[in-house]
């Protein structure tokens, strides 16, 4: 019997020694590629809503984007994590210091901001360790992200470095694919 969580397990643990290991150079040159092509994409262009992650564990710098986002006069929500059952609701900001420290130390908006209820032809940035060629991808594996996005009706992009988009991850049944991977080389639809 094949053990997919044991499987992602280790992969979680191979990629994100890859991952961690990246020169800060390689990945300030990639930042700059990825930036280009997010917000030169018909799918950007066409958004009126940006959900958003904040960038940890050595992942993709989208702060430029979401900075980007807010100057070109679009609606940009950022998640709150419910760490009793795994899920995400977004609440939009004004600005990147909106953000307080909440769940698992990652900076989310106060309470008091606007829920994002669904309205608006919206894009949501996808956080992942990797992704794959079928546009599957490998979270930190709380499964937060399969949850919304199972529910969730608009684009959806994921981003990260050509060298964590691999051939095949390990999938199960409430693992939600990705419409558009943008890396620094490209975009894979």
């Amino acid at each position: 019997m094949d053990n997919i969580p044991e499987r992602k397990k280790e992969i979680r643990k191979e990629l994100s020694s890859l991952r961690n290991g990246l020169d800060d150079t390689y990945r300030a040159d990639c930042d700059d590629l990825i930036f280009d092509s997010v917000v030169e994409s018909e799918v950007y262009l066409n958004s009126r809503v940006i959900l958003a992650f904040y960038p940890i564990k050595s992942e993709p710098q989208i702060l430029p984007i979401i900075e980007r986002a807010l100057d070109d006069g679009k609606k940009v929500a950022f998640p709150i994590s419910n760490k009793t059952d795994y899920t995400l609701s977004f609440r939009y900001i004004n600005r990147i210091s909106d953000l307080k420290t909440g769940a698992y130390s990652i900076p989310e908006p106060p309470q008091s901001c606007k829920e994002y209820t669904g309205e608006g032809n919206a894009l949501c940035i996808v956080p992942a360790l990797a992704f794959d060629k079928h546009r599957m991808r490998i979270g930190y594996g709380k499964g937060f992200y399969d949850r919304f996005l199972s529910k969730f009706r608009g684009a959806t992009m994921g981003i990260c470095y050509s060298k964590l988009l691999v051939e095949e991850l390990p999938c199960e049944e409430t693992d939600v694919p990705i419409d558009i991977i943008i890396t620094e080389r490209g975009m894979l639809r």
